[in-house]
């Protein structure tokens, strides 16, 4: 990961911020070359972000041979939210976050959650201000938020849990307990006859878990989830076989 990132420029960023292409999860060809494509149609330079994360988890940075923007030149990527913002933040992007309907969507892959992670400690690790005033990471409708922007639901999930959860590499999706066949029959329903869905009390950890991801299984808010366990923030400490409260 250290070879992707122009470490002579870093200090120009005291921002990061993450951002989603808007496409569909069907679409395999969203890389820093397609959007370079897509930019240029809008009659910019071309990709306006520093790094695009595909599909399948590839880290595409200008100093990597792909046609990201150069992190000597200042991004286009924020510019919504107020002159000045292009030049202090550092672009980056993942493929996906829309549905089949254009509607926002969190379908991003294990594959990219783990690029994600480790580009994001790589930048902490690698940035000259990392002891004394380290780049604040935020998600590009975080930004739009505190500058009174258009609102836009990008990136579509929430960089801060991400990042309180210390982005741990999951290596799969957190499964729900698979309830027994003849108890589908006897859940209980609402006013409308649907069927309600049942949280169990606790989650037993398995491998590749991670509270993030965990509460995104069950639909728990990541500070729920926090309160729940008796934790200041969900550590970054989880082990398998370990008992998770949900309710």
């Amino acid at each position: 990961m250290h070879d992707l990132i122009d470490t002579r420029h870093l200090h120009r960023y005291d921002h990061i911020i993450i951002h989603c292409a808007a496409t569909r999860a069907d679409q395999v060809e969203v890389d820093a070359a397609w959007i370079d494509r897509v930019h240029k149609d809008r009659g910019w330079r071309g990709c306006g972000y520093h790094v695009v994360i595909t599909r399948g988890g590839d880290v595409q940075t200008r100093k990597g041979g792909h046609l990201a923007r150069p992190l000597n030149q200042p991004g286009a990527h924020v510019g919504d939210c107020g002159p000045g913002w292009n030049v202090r933040a550092l672009g980056i992007c993942l493929a996906g976050g829309i549905d089949n309907r254009g509607r926002p969507e969190e379908n991003f892959t294990d594959d990219q959650e783990l690029a994600l992670s480790e580009l994001l400690r790589t930048l902490l690790l690698l940035h000259p201000a990392r002891r004394t005033a380290p780049p604040r990471i935020i998600g590009h409708r975080d930004l739009i938020r505190e500058t009174g922007a258009p609102p836009k639901a990008c990136p579509c999930f929430d960089v801060g849990d991400f990042l309180i959860a210390h982005a741990i590499t999951p290596r799969r999706p957190v499964r729900r307990p698979e309830m027994p066949q003849e108890q589908y029959t006897s859940l209980p329903r609402d006013e409308g006859g649907s069927e309600l869905l049942l949280t169990p009390a606790y989650h037993t950890v398995e491998e590749g878990d991670t509270y993030w991801r965990i509460a995104r299984a069950y639909g728990i808010p990541l500070a729920k989830l926090a309160r729940l366990n008796g934790l200041a923030y969900p550590s970054s400490k989880i082990q398998i076989g370990q008992r998770i409260r949900l309710t």
